[in-house]
């Protein structure tokens, strides 16, 4: 420190400098409260000096009243989990004329362990052979390295508390979904049979929308916790938006009646976007019941399609109570239902939510317009899909028209439920389905049966989907038929080792009967694998 100070005269200050004592006691100030100390390292000599306060020399691990040292002596004193590392930096330094930063740990004199962060630079040294004088600092920096160990110990359980909550969320969907489905698929079984009076039909439609509504709030909370963990799973395709549109109103016919609201179909386009029709539906559902439910009795929801440049807008128009402007930064905010007055409609206030995340996962821009008693329009942007997507998925849909015998299918599935709702869709499309309860069964069936397609529920009592899908895939016999694996709960991993075992497409429970079918044909066609 005496040398710094005797030569202090020398040094070009960035500021004009009255008093050289006070400028001493300024610097001395900023070493101890910033527990810095200077050096210098000199190879021709092989010294290491220092100039720090003895309190700070301390928490280097050095001797207060010590000055110099040669550098092996002080990397002996580094902790031996980084002593290495930092000595091959310094003297890489030394050899090459670089500059250097290093982060070591030294046991100091009372035998605590401190993270010392050292930088040096190299200067001019004409009596070293060319090699050059290394001069930095070196700075106490171990309340940082403790703040990191405690941020990566609380990001770690962070993590983990992430992967039990999906664990957590994806059991539930299990649990709830597999039920849900079995009841609003047996209601609609039911409500098809002869004899049943006006009451009966409604009461039966009350329970399809409660249950519809619970399945709803069920996915809304599934597909945020997907959000949160960065992935969704999408399948785009050639689609025509005024039939999405005519299935979702289909859908939320039984809500538009309860709550005494018109629906007015769009008029028809030929132009096909690009999207995942699941999705894109799960948005149009999202806006239109909020149409439904914040309208005003009497109401109307209407809704425009048009082409813009190279997408196609999508709006659903209400004339409802509209939103407040004072609410527009919170309108994509979960569980945010912006106003005390809407506490008697059901809902969650996921929704939006749900819309933006999953607009933006298919690249699409959602928004809305809205005046307070004169109600709202929502809408999205959704890519128009260029002529070869278009054409490919024509060729599907002409497959499926000109088919005029049955699909075999196996379905390897132990809950019978879902096996007494796939029998009876064979009403409606032409299946001839042969079930399976377990595993090993099944794979006789596909054997005996020799069947365009099979479906696969991938949590059987006693095997596992990706054991069953082993089996197919090695036997040259039945190896080239195709799989679609379905699950009510399986996590993205789960999904990515079931369809790297071999399935073909994955589907997540409750399965929708059209759905399933599209993915049985799309499957089945001619030089599908």
């Amino acid at each position: 420190m005496d040398d710094i100070i005797s030569n202090l005269e020398t040094f070009d200050l960035p500021f004009a400098v009255s008093n050289i004592d006070l400028c001493i006691s300024w610097i001395k100030m900023a070493m101890e409260a910033g527990r810095i100390a200077f050096w210098e390292y000199n190879p021709s000599e092989n010294a290491l000096r220092y100039y720090a306060e003895p309190d700070n020399m301390s928490l280097l691990g050095l001797d207060p009243h010590l000055t110099t040292i040669t550098l092996e002596d002080r990397v002996a004193l580094f902790d031996p989990e980084t002593a290495e590392f930092a000595y091959n930096h310094m003297l890489e330094a030394v050899k090459f004329g670089k500059a250097f930063k290093v982060d070591y740990k030294i046991r100091t004199m009372h035998g605590d362990i401190r993270w010392i962060s050292a930088r040096g630079l190299p200067q001019p040294n004409e009596n070293a052979f060319g090699q050059p004088k290394i001069v930095g600092t070196s700075l106490d920096i171990t309340e940082l390295k403790e703040a990191e160990a405690a941020l990566k110990s609380a990001n770690f359980y962070l993590e983990h508390s992430n992967k039990i909550k999906s664990r957590f969320l994806s059991n539930l969907g299990h649990e709830l979904r597999g039920p849900l489905h079995s009841i609003i698929g047996l209601t609609d079984l039911v409500s098809q049979s002869r004899g049943l009076t006006d009451d009966d039909k409604q009461n039966l439609s009350q329970v399809t929308l409660a249950s519809s509504h619970i399945l709803t709030v069920l996915d809304d909370v599934l597909d945020i916790a997907k959000v949160e963990a960065g992935f969704f799973d999408l399948f785009e395709e050639a689609l025509n938006p005024t039939e999405v549109i005519d299935e979702t109103i289909g859908i939320l016919s039984g809500l538009a009646n309860q709550y005494s609201v018109k629906i007015i179909k769009p008029l028809k386009t030929k132009t096909m976007v690009w999207a995942d029709q699941k999705r894109l539906r799960q948005i149009l559902i999202n806006f239109i019941s909020n149409a439904i439910k914040y309208n005003k009795p009497s109401g109307t929801v209407s809704f425009t399609v048009k082409k813009i440049a190279d997408q196609v807008k999508i709006s659903v128009i209400d004339t409802g109570i509209g939103i407040a402007e004072e609410y527009s930064d919170r309108i994509y905010s979960q569980f945010d239902r912006l106003s005390r007055d809407i506490s008697n409609i059901p809902g969650f206030g996921l929704g939006l939510t749900v819309c933006k995340s999953l607009a933006d996962a298919m690249a699409c821009e959602i928004g809305y317009e809205s005046k307070v008693d004169a109600g709202s329009t929502f809408w999205i942007m959704v890519p128009i899909a260029d002529k070869a997507k278009v054409a490919a998925t024509a060729s599907s849909k002409d497959f499926e028209l000109r088919m005029n015998k049955k699909i075999k299918v196996v379905y390897i599935e132990d809950d019978l439920v879902h096996q007494k709702l796939l029998k009876a869709s064979t009403k409606k499309v032409p299946l001839e389905i042969f079930v399976a309860s377990k595993g090993m069964d099944g794979i006789e069936l596909i054997k005996e049966k020799q069947p365009d397609a099979v479906v696969l529920d991938i949590n059987l009592e006693d095997m596992t989907g990706r054991e069953v899908l082993t089996l197919i895939r090695s036997d040259m016999e039945i190896s080239h038929i195709p799989v679609i694996a379905i699950s009510a709960s399986a996590s993205d991993k789960q999904v990515q080792r079931v369809m790297t075992a071999g399935a073909d497409v994955f589907i997540r429970k409750p399965v929708a009967i059209n759905d399933l079918v599209a993915a049985i044909h799309k499957t089945t066609l001619p030089n599908f694998r």
